[in-house]
């Protein structure tokens, strides 16, 4: 399936994904789990243990969640 909207600039995913780590980790199990919801759409599995792969969207929502915080030191 492909996505009609607008493609989300490169450098915006980069900075997300920049943030995400840091984010997560910082955050208490529920929060974990609803920012993964926010930017994993649908996860593909081989079997009940293998996963054969994970769609991703970066919404609206979720990146105003992760490009509002300052950006980790590098």
């Amino acid at each position: 399936m492909y996505s009609t909207s607008d493609p989300v600039p490169l450098q915006q995913v980069r900075q997300t994904l920049a943030q995400f780590q840091s984010l997560l980790e910082e955050a208490p199990p529920e929060t974990q789990k609803t920012l993964l919801q926010t930017v994993v759409k649908q996860v593909h599995m081989k079997d009940r243990r293998k996963v054969a792969g994970i769609e991703q969207e970066l919404t609206r929502p979720s990146k105003s969640i992760f490009l509002s915080r300052p950006h980790p030191p590098n």
